[in-house]
């Protein structure tokens, strides 16, 4: 064999390793395949499982992301997708699988949609998401690169067929609706209220007439039915006996008792007023003796 048949044959094996090593991606065996370029970014699949499903049902959403990490950034793989008017009942993190360079994220999304939405139009219905993306970064420039799937479509499908429901024997009967009945009867539980009324409205009435404040006149009525007290006494012979020009002489006297009966009642300030106007050198001023009963009505409020 000369030596440019050897370069050939060469170069068939190293062809063949590479297709072999495609074909091999999933079998876990690690292969070593050339860098792709830029335009070699991802590969993406979308389904939905089980193809044909009975309306209520959940369904999975399953998307296959492959790429190569050294042109994508494995961390910055993501993927958008709306699936309206189904509801995502969980969504679990992707599961990895690596072959050498090559890396393969699979997104399981469960769906449930068991509203009227939903409902097929007939006995089977056919569905398609709207499409999806797939967003990723490259090792060799800043920035996020957007690509566009679509979803295979399935089927839901109904329950209940047309011939069922054709078939249905609705019944229904208005007219054998049982007598209204009540706990206690309408006109009883009129009257018992009503009662109920007046009496919280008679009770307000009296609570109000309490709350008035008395008449002037009853008040008069009350003040001369209640016997004046012992000092009640005392201060008026105090004030009556200082009434003349310069006092009369049972001033001083008058006086005094004001003072005892103030030291009975506690006020013992008022009392040593009284005393010292009673054994002052001078006769007791009529405008003294005013001045002290002023105060002492003014702390026995009753006094007036």
């Amino acid at each position: 064999m000369s030596r440019g048949t050897g370069v050939a044959a060469a170069a068939v094996v190293i062809g063949l390793a590479a297709a072999l090593a495609t074909l091999a991606l999933w079998d876990g065996t690690t292969v070593v395949t050339p860098a792709p370029s830029a335009e070699q970014t991802v590969r993406v699949e979308a389904a939905v499982a089980p193809r044909v499903s009975l309306f209520g049902d959940p369904v999975v959403a399953s998307v296959d992301v492959l790429f190569d990490r050294r042109v994508v950034r494995p961390e910055s793989v993501g993927i958008d997708a709306s699936f309206e008017p189904w509801k995502q009942q969980g969504m679990t993190s992707p599961a990895r699988s690596e072959s050498g360079d090559l890396i393969r994220l699979t997104y399981r999304i469960t769906l449930t949609c068991p509203t009227i939405e939903c409902l097929p139009s007939g006995s089977v219905q056919q569905l398609q998401f709207p499409s999806g993306q797939v967003h990723y970064g490259l090792q060799a420039r800043r920035g996020r690169v957007l690509d566009t799937f679509t979803w295979r479509p399935f089927q839901v499908v109904s329950r209940v067929t047309e011939e069922e429901v054709a078939g249905a024997r609705w019944r229904a009967d208005l007219r054998a609706l049982p007598a209204v009945s009540y706990r206690i009867s309408p006109r009883t539980l009129g009257v018992l209220l009503l009662g109920a009324a007046g009496l919280l409205g008679l009770a307000g009435v009296l609570l109000a007439f309490r709350a008035l404040p008395p008449r002037a006149g009853f008040a008069a009525e009350q003040d001369a039915a209640d016997p004046p007290t012992r000092l009640e006494q005392a201060l008026e012979l105090a004030r009556e006996t200082s009434a003349a020009d310069g006092g009369s002489p049972e001033a001083r006297t008058a006086l005094e008792r004001l003072a005892r009966e103030l030291d009975a009642e506690g006020l013992r300030r008022r009392a040593d007023e009284a005393r010292r106007l009673a054994w002052s050198p001078a006769q007791p001023a009529r405008a003294d003796v005013e001045a002290l009963a002023v105060a002492v009505r003014g702390e026995v409020g009753r006094i007036t």
